[in-house]
């Protein structure tokens, strides 16, 4: 159910079920998309190994430092001014960084206390506030068909907590 309903949020149209499949091969993002989504299904059996060898706060640390360095170089290397956007935007900046550490400290803290397989898929339930805001606030299209795939989500994450 939680592949379904989210095969369902990227569906155009219920008269073109396979326009997802077919975006895989025609679509670049696509394909970006589904690399990330099975790297991040190891990335997590890593993470757990990582706060088990230390501990929640350490991790979320030191994984914050890396990426941050990371794309510093990276954006150095592409001649931008990494500081560019805070500059332009500093409470949307501090507030993006607040927000993403609170995140990640309390996926860390759920991984640490509890399995993979079941932290993962309850994370994954946040699509259905992500179609109720994007509705909201940036007015995205096929509002009842997304819910209605967010909404499976939260039946087959349901179930399998059972």
């Amino acid at each position: 159910l939680v592949s379904v309903g989210i095969y369902f949020l990227n569906l155009k149209n219920l008269k073109e079920v396979l326009d997802p499949l077919k975006a895989l091969v025609k679509n670049q993002g696509s394909r970006f998309a589904l690399l990330v989504a099975l790297i991040y299904a190891f990335s997590a059996s890593f993470d757990k190994l990582a706060i088990q060898s230390s501990n929640a706060l350490f991790f979320v640390l030191v994984y914050n430092w890396i990426t941050s360095f990371t794309t510093y170089i990276y954006t150095c290397v592409k001649k931008t001014d990494p500081l560019d956007f805070f500059k332009k935007r500093p409470i949307i900046s501090v507030s993006l960084g607040i927000v993403s550490a609170l995140i990640l400290i309390s996926q860390m803290c759920a991984i640490s206390l509890g399995n993979v397989s079941f932290v993962i898929p309850v994370k994954r339930m946040s699509a259905v506030f992500s179609v109720i805001t994007g509705y909201i606030y940036f007015k995205e299209t096929k509002f009842k068909q997304r819910l209605f795939g967010s909404c499976l989500i939260v039946v087959g994450v349901s179930l399998l907590i059972l």
